[in-house]
């Protein structure tokens, strides 16, 4: 036989090649029929998995109830894979569009003094600017910013996002414009020529994707802007905009002591350098310039630090998603251990079926092939059904998500999502199959056939494998369920934090003024905005300032004292963080309108913006004067020249997030001289008022001068909401897969108490009938059952201890061994295990002794 036909004959099922390969061993080696064999010999191959799959669906649909579980089970537990996998995938797998994206990195400033932290992600224009000359570690060092500018648009004015961008930014990550040119040197001068470009969503939702965008203009902030580019898509990725401006620094003035400015920094390190080597040259850059170029006294704090780029756009949302990726994953693993107890019941129930087959001279391959297809078609079942949940899951989910969470616009059920599960469900089928189809074909035809049904499934290695199974699935459930108590522990705890103000319904209005507006015209319209507002139904207060509660804070400096004492440099940058103050501009409705409390004195009235008087909260007048009246008292802001008379003091309310504890701040009437900011409007409603005040709100600002842009309006509730929206996300979803995964433990105990009821009946009619106590019977009954679940809740909980680092960033005043959320979780899953043992239990109990006796 020549060995193209041996290779030919492959095609075969290896009966058929057993069989007849004599005869074929005949067959002439010409092309064509060799050809007619591989032909013949897959559609064999095909015929025979139609029939087995045939089979498969027959067998299984003969038992619907077992399969209907074993179907939802892994519909719940694929479903809940694929869809945090389709929000995973875009997010931590797929690498950034940019060339070697692994070389970029975010280079910024921390400062000693600079509070809050957050606020530490950017660097200085003049760090940037050293960086950028005298790095030697860094192949390309390149900035940016990002701002709201209004764009005219007809009679209408409406906010654009505007990235703005040093001209070798688009070279350093390695794309190109999708049309025109990048910005040029010359553009990114001082004086150089106001060009644009377009982001490719912008062009194509905006111009339609048209190509002769170029050259058009746009009219931002009432300055004419000529569109020279589109913008690539990936650019998206790296900063969201909708256009793209180059980005100029008066280099002269910064390097000569003007205006701080805070830019985003961005470099890619050189091919010889590490990131570490990366690093100390950039601190030893700033080291070098503290005592020559750095005139301000906390800029000498000043140290450099650096962050590979995907970490940085992807922010801590890695933590939440990686913890969501390994809650599903457990989920799937009790949905499999589930299904696998499903099938070992099955496989063990049907012995004599198996005998007879065997003795008729089935070979064992094909029963066990059979088995394995069986598992195959139910994993592929529960798949289906799953994806189809996901996709509804992941649009409700994508619908739901805080609007700072990154690549939203990514995230879908796609193709390769779909490949890989479709994966995943074979791989199930065959892992779970493989137990059940052992257990089935390990007896000889004749013990297989002599074995009565109610003593076949009395092995006691089974009845271990039913334990483990079940043990495994409590296991699992308990971490899930300590876990997801931990979050939603934390997130009622941040839900009862006092952020100092009690007026949930007051409606805030952010507006951005034309850039001609002057401060007298600006005013004005306030004024007029405020007299309009105040007359609106319903309206009780209105008022404006630079900043509201949780939206964080204007400006800040080190409060200063009339009798401070000459401070030399070092003294100075010691008093930075205990005295670091912030500052904000209201008008004299304003503590009423926001329902903050006043606690000594009086609020402002109009005469202290010629006085110069002003508020304080608590955090402020504990700290310049502790245990003294501060109503009377001067104080200032370091640098300044000017001191102010305290004639009020108000309850510290949080600025910033329910997370971030109060800060010291000042405030000044919003027209006093040198109180100048993009102020905001809020206006609360009447007692029992419950109209919707923004619509109206929107219609009024917008009639007064259309010029004038709205950028967010939100009441109090909805900026909390919005503030705690990502502990709400990470609460409600780890709570689902915990609710799902006592779901599916709950099924396994039922199943396992059920089974061990089942294969106890000869023994249970016996001891009843001899008399024994209902008691005596359950404890029989359930004893072994009862003993996996304690030993898999005790080994759950072991396991959440050890693993309670993994949630430790993500809670608030909660510590990750809770002692209230442990024993919560241990009384839910001690009530778990007696509500699913119940039914059985009862059942067995229930068993006439003599029926069950006649009957065995």
């Amino acid at each position: 036989m020549s060995v193209l036909l041996r290779l030919a004959l492959l095609a075969y099922p290896q009966p058929l090649r057993a069989r007849y390969g004599g005869e074929l061993a005949e067959i002439p080696t010409t092309p064509l029929a060799l050809a007619d064999i591989v032909v013949a010999g897959l559609l064999e191959r095909l015929d025979n998995l139609v029939r087995e799959l045939r089979h498969a669906t027959r067998s299984l649909l003969r038992s619907p109830g077992g399969t209907a579980v074993a179907v939802l089970a892994l519909a719940l537990g694929v479903g809940a894979n694929v869809a945090v996998f389709s929000v995973i995938r875009p997010i931590l797998l797929e690498p950034l569009p940019f060339t070697n994206p692994d070389r970029l990195y975010v280079m910024r400033t921390k400062m000693r003094g600079l509070q809050p932290e957050s606020f530490q992600t950017l660097a200085l224009a003049s760090h940037y600017l050293d960086w950028r000359d005298e790095s030697t570690r860094f192949a390309n060092v390149e900035a940016a910013a990002t701002t709201n500018q209004t764009l005219q648009l007809d009679q209408r004015a409406e906010l654009s996002r505007v990235a703005q961008t040093t001209p070798g930014l688009l070279a350093m990550l390695g794309v190109k414009p999708r049309l025109g040119r990048g910005f040029a040197p010359a553009d990114a001068t001082i004086d150089g020529p106001n060009v644009v470009l377009l982001s490719e969503a912008y062009w194509r939702s905006r111009f339609g994707a048209s190509d002769d965008v170029l050259g058009r203009t746009l009219i931002l902030e009432e300055e004419p802007w000529e569109v020279i580019g589109v913008a690539p898509a990936a650019l998206n990725q790296f900063l969201e905009a909708d256009l793209w401006q180059p980005l100029r620094i008066d280099e002269a003035g910064v390097r000569n002591g003007g205006p701080l400015r805070a830019i985003q920094v961005f470099g890619r390190l050189a091919p010889e350098s590490s990131p570490q080597s990366a690093l100390a040259e950039l601190d030893a850059i700033l080291d070098s310039k503290k005592n020559e170029s750095y005139a301000r006294a906390f800029l000498k704090d000043a140290w450099a630090d650096m962050l590979p780029l995907e970490e940085h756009l992807v922010g801590n949302v890695k933590t939440t998603l990686q913890l969501l990726w390994g809650a599903v994953a457990l989920v799937l693993l009790i949905a499999c251990s589930n299904v696998a107890g499903i099938l070992l019941v099955r496989s063990a129930t049907r012995h004599t079926e198996t005998g007879v087959r065997l003795a008729l001279g089935a070979e064992r391959r094909s029963l066990f092939r059979q088995a394995l297809t069986e598992a195959v078609v139910l994993s592929l079942a529960g798949a289906a059904a799953g994806i189809l949940l996901a996709c509804v899951g992941v649009r409700a989910l994508v619908a739901n998500l805080p609007s700072s969470f990154p690549r939203a616009d990514a995230i879908g059920v796609d193709g390769p999502v779909l490949a890989l599960s479709l994966l995943v469900a074979v791989l199930i089928g065959l892992i779970v199959g493989i137990a059940p189809a052992f257990v089935a074909l390990r007896r000889s035809p004749a013990e297989a056939m002599r074995t009565r049904a109610s003593s076949a499934t009395s092995g006691r290695g089974l009845s271990r494998v039913h334990g483990g199974l079940v043990a495994m699935q409590v296991a699992l459930a308990a971490v899930l369920l300590t876990a997801s108590g931990l979050l939603l522990h934390s997130l009622v705890r941040l839900g009862r934090v006092d952020i100092g103000v009690h007026s949930p319904q007051t409606a805030t209005l952010a507006l951005a003024y034309p850039r001609s507006f002057s401060t007298e015209q600006r005013n004005a319209y306030l004024r007029e905005l405020l007299g309009r507002a105040r007359s609106l139904p319903g309206a009780e207060e209105a008022a404006v300032s630079a900043t509201v509660p949780l939206t964080g804070f204007a400006m800040g400096a080190a409060f200063a004292l009339p009798e401070d004492p000459p401070l030399s440099e070092d003294e100075q940058r010691a008093l930075n963080i205990p005295r670091q103050t912030f500052f904000n501009a209201v008008s004299e409705d304003y503590f009423r309108t926001v329902g903050a409390r006043l606690l000594e004195g009086r609020t402002l009235e109009p005469a202290d913006a010629a006085a110069g008087n002003v508020v304080i909260n608590r955090a402020l007048a504990e700290t310049a004067f502790p245990g003294e009246r501060a109503v009377g008292r001067r104080i200032g802001m370091r640098g300044g020249k000017r001191f102010f008379t305290i004639v009020g003091v108000i309850e510290s309310y949080r600025q910033l997030t329910p997370r971030w504890p109060v800060s010291s701040e000042i405030y000044a009437h919003w027209l006093a001289e040198g109180a100048n900011a993009a102020y905001r409007l809020s206006v609360k409603p009447a007692a029992g008022a419950d109209a919707d005040l923004i619509p109206a709100l929107r219609q009024i600002a917008t009639e007064l001068n259309r010029a004038v842009v709205i950028l967010d309006a939100q009441t109090q509730r909805g900026l909390l909401a919005a503030k705690t929206a990502d502990d709400r996300l990470r609460a409600t979803l780890l709570g689902l897969f915990a609710a799902i995964a006592v779901l599916l433990a709950g099924s396994g105990i039922f199943a396992t108490v059920a089974f061990a009821v089942s294969r106890r009946t000869r023994e249970i009619a016996i001891r009843r009938a001899l008399g024994a106590t209902a008691a005596s019977v359950c404890a029989t009954a359930l004893r072994g059952a009862l003993a996996a679940c304690a030993l898999g809740a005790a080994t759950g909980l072991v396991a959440a201890y050890w693993l309670r680092s993994l949630t430790r960033d993500l809670l608030f005043e909660v510590a990750p061994f809770d002692p209230a959320t442990y024993a919560a979780a241990t009384l839910l899953l001690l009530a778990l295990i007696l509500a699913a043992s119940l039914g059985p239990a009862a059942r067995a109990v229930r068993q006439n002794p003599a029926r069950n006796l006649r009957s065995s």
